[in-house]
Formats: C-alpha cells, sequence, structure tokens
C-alpha cells in the first residue's frame, strides 16, 4: 500500500484526522496528489527535527484538547 493509499483509507475513516506525510519524492506531483487527498502536512526529505516540528505544531494548533 502506498502511502497516498494509506492517506485515502485514513480520510474515509476519520476526515478531520490531522496526518504528515513523510516523502523523499519531490515531485510537484506527487505533493499535488498529497494535497488532493487531503493530506495536512508535506514534508520532503531529508528533514531537519526542527522542521518536523513546525510542521506538527502548525498541524495540531487548532486541535480541541
Amino acid at each position: 500500500m502506498s502511502g497516498l493509499q494509506l492517506l485515502k483509507k485514513i480520510r474515509e475513516i476519520n476526515p478531520a484526522m490531522p496526518v504528515l506525510m513523510l516523502s523523499g519524492d519531490s515531485s510537484i506531483d506527487n505533493v499535488k496528489a498529497a494535497m488532493a487527498a487531503g493530506v495536512s502536512q508535506y514534508l520532503m526529505k531529508p528533514f531537519t527535527s526542527g522542521d518536523m516540528q513546525k510542521r506538527v505544531r502548525a498541524m495540531t494548533k487548532n486541535l480541541a484538547v
């Protein structure tokens, strides 16, 4: 199962769940496909821990506790 297929399954089960996609594929087509499928954040490899922290914070800042 590809990451995009998994994302689509997640969206079927829980459309509001934040999803951070990590990928080594930096093609614009892959990024567009992920965005169209409802990814919350997209992070391309290589990345730093700071990059990941920023993306996770951006995804979770509007979640209700």
